[in-house]
């Protein structure tokens, strides 16, 4: 089995030599690929548009047969994810879609795609490729992660566009955010709650890896103060610097300033 993992890309992204610059290295696609099972004995192939010589219908891949392509797309790349669809639809490729554009407009994502994943991946995303290898895919699909989910290293080695990543490491600790901000498709990805990984698996994450900085993608990293303060005093120990965001009411609590 082919599988090809796909970040479409967002106009965030510029290649022009007004514009050049170095991203922070996306884990969406290593996440994904752990949540494959070696048993299939899958072959995956990662491409992520923002940073790849290849984009996902260059015609480096015209001769090349997938049986499956997962794509992962923000709303604004939702009209770059279905060029990639029909472009392998029409190749005889099964399609699925996940991300913030598929939790959000899921009826129209079901329009374009043979599968709509909405919300988090870590649990629905390895039914749907047991489903799919068993022949009996749903066409929706949707899990959320409880606190106690046991989560697997990510191969950062899979990472390797050195020209276009910032020599950072960028890591998860809470996807979620409890804040229930109604424009915010961060409260339909997790249904407004905290996804905090435990800290033991962030602070092995970190140790692994090489790098002496980090940046923390947490929507919001204080939005389980407790959760966070923990983490922070681990984080003092591993000697490194790192950066992350955070709502404007951390101002009410001058102890995550300690």
């Amino acid at each position: 089995m082919r599988i090809m993992l796909v970040l479409a890309k967002d106009n965030i992204y510029r290649f022009d030599s007004l514009h050049q610059r170095k991203y922070y290295p996306q884990i969406t696609l290593i996440t994904l690929e752990s949540l494959i099972d070696k048993k299939y004995n899958a072959e995956i192939v990662l491409v992520d548009e923002g940073v790849e010589e290849y984009d996902a219908t260059s015609p480096k891949y015209s001769d090349e047969k997938f049986d499956l392509i997962c794509i992962s797309a923000v709303i604004s790349a939702s009209r770059r994810a279905k060029e990639i669809s029909k472009f392998w639809k029409d190749r005889g490729a099964y399609t699925q879609i996940g991300g913030h554009y598929a939790t959000v407009l899921s009826d129209e994502a079901l329009e374009y795609f043979d599968t709509v994943i909405k919300g988090p991946a870590e649990i629905a995303f390895p039914t749907f490729i047991k489903d799919f290898v068993e022949g009996k895919p749903k066409r929706e699909y949707f899990e959320l992660v409880g606190n106690d989910f046991e989560y697997k290293p990510l191969n950062r080695k899979l990472l390797t566009n050195k020209k276009y990543y910032k020599s950072f490491g960028t890591i998860v600790a809470n996807n979620g955010c409890p804040n229930k901000c109604t424009y915010c498709s961060v409260t339909k990805m997790y249904s407004g709650k905290n996804q905090l990984k435990n800290i033991d698996f962030v602070v092995s994450e970190i140790k692994s890896n090489k790098h002496k900085k980090w940046v923390f993608y947490d929507p919001n990293f204080l939005a389980d103060k407790s959760y966070a303060i923990n983490l922070m005093n681990e984080l003092k120990k591993l000697k490194i610097k790192w950066t992350a965001s955070a709502t404007i009411n951390i101002g009410n609590d001058i102890k995550c300033y300690n």
